[in-house]
């Protein structure tokens, strides 16, 4: 009874049970802020109780899915999502790219628990991309079978053309020769119908193939993308290497990226430090003397370390601009404060 009363307690103060959030205007902007995991999904229905498929998709993908439900009489959210009453019931993925937009991905398969999962499992994986290509082989599969049926047809239109012939060999012995004649042509149409039919499916089957594999690729190059990203804001001092350098240089999430290119096997406490006071405007790293590749691509000698170099949105991946004042905190501070306040031509001036 306990249960049953927390149950409905819940109901009514805008909560469904288990992994499923009731969403409405008040909750809505925090629960959609989230970033806790991979993507969330939402179910919009007309009804006033949460489906029992929805509560087992949920169970089933709690792990790696945030899931709500925003019910008919939400009409602000419904409207946010461009969603009417009478296209409900729907369900949208909503996931986040490496940059931080949002991406709204559309369900438009039947309400069968295994469709929903695949669904999800591919928006997790690729996001839109992952999720058009099924429905593109979706569609492929249906025209595959289609082609399969064409297939059957002919051969059973083939057999009763020979039943056809037999019956006429036995009740017009006269029209023998012309009987046969006629199931020659049509045996030899058969054949080279089935023929053309199973190019056609091996057409079919190699472009969906080439489709699968590019998409693979593709997503390959997401993921590959978004791993870099992670590993060059995850801490406050990015260790360099070639591996990671392009992404460290070319992430615009804050406006200055400074390199220290050091001699020292460790990180140096300053530069800890600096980190630490610069986080919201500087992102930070160092090239260690051992980074040989790294030194030669920015026509830095191992006899002029320690050398700083700070990049801007403006600045050519391997110019930069050289620090040259004395390696104190003060220093590299105000250095870097007037690049923030009035970029390279002020830091010049200066």
């Amino acid at each position: 009874q306990l249960g049953l009363f927390l149950g409905l307690e819940g109901e009514r103060r805008g909560m469904a049970s288990g992994a499923n959030v009731l969403l409405t205007s008040e909750n809505a902007e925090a629960w959609l802020a989230g970033r806790d995991k991979a993507i969330k999904a939402i179910l919009f229905t007309k009804k006033s109780e949460t489906p029992g498929l929805w509560v087992r998709v949920a169970d089933a993908f709690a792990t790696q899915v945030d899931f709500g439900e925003i019910r008919l009489g939400e009409t602000a959210l419904m409207k946010r999502f461009g969603m009417s009453e009478s296209v409900l019931p729907k369900i949208v993925a909503v996931r986040h790219s490496p940059s931080g937009a949002a991406e709204n991905i559309l369900y438009e398969g039947p309400n069968e628990l295994e469709k929903i999962g695949e669904f999800l499992q591919d928006a997790i994986g690729g996001g839109t991309v992952v999720v058009e290509l099924r429905r593109e082989v979706e569609t492929l599969n249906r025209e595959l079978r289609g082609l399969r049926a064409e297939v059957v047809q002919e051969r059973e239109a083939a057999a009763a053309a020979r039943a056809e012939a037999a019956r006429i060999k036995l009740g017009q012995v006269g029209q023998v020769e012309a009987a046969r004649n006629s199931i020659k042509t049509d045996l030899q149409q058969a054949k080279a119908n089935e023929a053309a039919a199973l190019q056609r499916l091996e057409t079919e089957s190699s472009a969906l193939r080439e489709a699968l594999q590019s998409a693979e690729k593709e997503r390959d190059a997401v993921r590959l993308e978004a791993h870099l990203l992670r590993s060059v804001r995850g801490a406050a001092v990015v260790k360099l290497t070639g591996d990671n350098a392009d992404a460290f240089l070319s992430d615009s999430a804050k406006p200055l990226r400074v390199v220290l290119f050091t001699a020292k096997s460790e990180t140096p406490q300053m530069w800890t430090d600096l980190a630490e006071q610069k986080a919201l405007s500087c992102a930070f790293a160092i090239v260690h003397h051992t980074e040989a590749g790294l030194l030669k691509r920015f026509s830095i000698k191992e006899v002029a370390l320690p050398h700083i170099q700070l990049f801007s949105s403006s600045s050519e991946k391997e110019v930069g601009l050289a620090y040259t004042g004395q390696l104190t905190l003060d220093g590299i501070s105000g250095f870097l404060r007037d690049a923030v306040q009035g970029g390279e031509a002020c830091v010049a001036a200066r």
